[in-house]
């Protein structure tokens, strides 16, 4: 019998939050930088001053994924009423993808101003670049979906945007359980690492509820003809 997965609860546990001894405590200005980054993401609210925010990113499809959302998001709140009465303007650094250079993106990024950063979706640039701008008291508003980055967190200002590798397989799950309960399912991912692991995740939580017509199939990107695909779905 085929039963509904619950929705996966979020972990609200807190981890350690380790600061370097040379790192200012979490004072007016990180608190500053939080509550413009709760402006941006809620608004509309009442008034803040000299917004920058900062966008990390590699200069790979991902990354102008990532500055094309954030541009048409900051043009939309400038055109309405900016945030707390004040324009915002955007602030551009290539994280390469990589620790080394993902450090140097947040350094050119907080010695160029900027107050709230949003980006690094890969988890060797933003693991990197974390404890910069957790000691600089930089709000960090990151993108990678590796546990470590929530569960050894670098300091008060670093946050997750995006859910957990390690709970989307499960949280899928969930979904098509809820939604399509007496419907066969078909798992189709491309051959990287990240999409194996979920859509191991996947069929494993579907088996559990009683799921036993599961097709997987490993795409590349670029095929021109998926023929044989559709008929065998």
């Amino acid at each position: 019998m085929k039963t509904a997965l619950p929705a996966p609860q979020n972990d609200h546990r807190q981890t350690g939050q380790t600061v370097a001894p040379d790192a200012t405590p979490l004072g007016s200005r990180p608190r500053r930088a939080l509550l413009i980054a709760l402006c941006i993401l809620l608004q509309p609210m009442p008034a803040c001053a000299d917004i920058l925010v900062g966008i990390a990113a590699p200069q790979n499809d991902q990354g102008a994924d990532i500055r094309d959302a954030a541009k048409a998001a900051i043009k939309r709140i400038n055109d309405e009423v900016g945030v707390l009465g004040e324009r915002v303007a955007l602030i551009e650094s290539d994280d390469g993808c990589s620790g080394e250079q993902g450090i140097n993106a947040a350094k050119s990024l907080i010695e160029r101003g900027a107050i709230v950063v949003i980006g690094h979706p890969c988890a060797s640039a933003t693991h990197a670049a974390a404890p910069v701008y957790a000691n600089n008291n930089v709000v960090l508003l990151s993108m990678s979906r590796h546990p470590a980055l929530t569960e050894q967190r670098g300091g008060a200002t670093i946050f997750r945007v995006s859910g957990r590798d390690d709970r989307q397989g499960a949280s899928a799950a969930a979904y098509l359980s809820r939604n399509f309960p007496d419907k066969p399912i078909a798992v189709i991912h491309d051959p990287s690492r990240y999409a194996r692991r979920l859509a191991s995740d996947t069929r494993a939580a579907l088996k559990n509820a009683g799921f036993t017509e599961i097709l997987s199939v490993a795409i590349r990107g670029g095929q021109k003809d998926y023929t044989k695909l559709i008929a065998k779905m």
